[in-house]
């Protein structure tokens, strides 16, 4: 989020960043429900595939990335 918000890059894909594993997870369709690896850590994506996936917002992978923050955010949809 530094070099993205901070320094103005406009090409940057964090890979280990969860919120972005999760959203990038929920935009491609992936079941978020078992996330927990082998070693107990969470890890929705590969970065593999973060990074092929990525690969089709560049030169704007940033936007990209906030993008997905809020695919993962909370429901803002008013309550009936």
């Amino acid at each position: 989020m530094f070099l993205m918000f901070t320094l103005k890059r406009p090409d940057v894909l964090s890979t280990g960043d969860l919120g972005i594993q999760r959203g990038m997870a929920i935009w491609t369709g992936k079941n978020t429900a078992s996330a927990k690896g082998k070693t107990g850590k969470f890890k929705y994506m590969s970065e593999e595939e973060m990074l092929k996936e990525g690969e089709r917002w560049r030169p704007y992978r940033s936007l990209g990335a906030w993008c997905m923050w809020r695919v993962q955010g909370p429901d803002s949809t008013p309550a009936t």
